[in-house]
C-alpha cells in the first residue's frame, strides 16, 4: 500500500470447514485499501476438492495441514 492509501474495513461471513462434517459461520474483518475492489457475493459454490474434505476423504495429514478451511471459495458477485 502507498502511504496515501486509505483504508476501509469491511466485514465478511465465512463457513469454516474446522473439521469434517462440523462447519461454524464466522465473521471476518478485513481491511481494504481504496486500490483494492470488494465484491458482494450473490451465488457460491462448493467445489469436489472442499467436498473431500468436508466427507473426511483427504490423507490425515492432509486434513491436519489444511483444516480450518474456509469454504464457499468460489462463486459470483457484484
Amino acid at each position: 500500500m502507498q502511504p496515501s492509501d486509505s483504508i476501509t474495513k469491511v466485514k465478511s461471513k465465512a463457513y469454516r470447514l474446522i473439521k469434517p462434517h462440523q462447519i461454524i459461520e464466522a465473521t471476518i474483518e478485513h481491511e481494504v485499501s481504496d486500490r483494492q475492489v470488494v465484491v458482494e457475493p450473490s451465488m457460491g459454490s462448493i467445489c469436489h476438492a472442499d467436498l473431500r474434505y468436508y466427507s473426511g476423504n483427504r490423507r490425515p495429514e492432509a486434513l491436519e495441514r489444511k483444516l480450518p478451511m474456509a469454504l464457499i471459495h468460489e462463486g459470483i458477485g457484484t
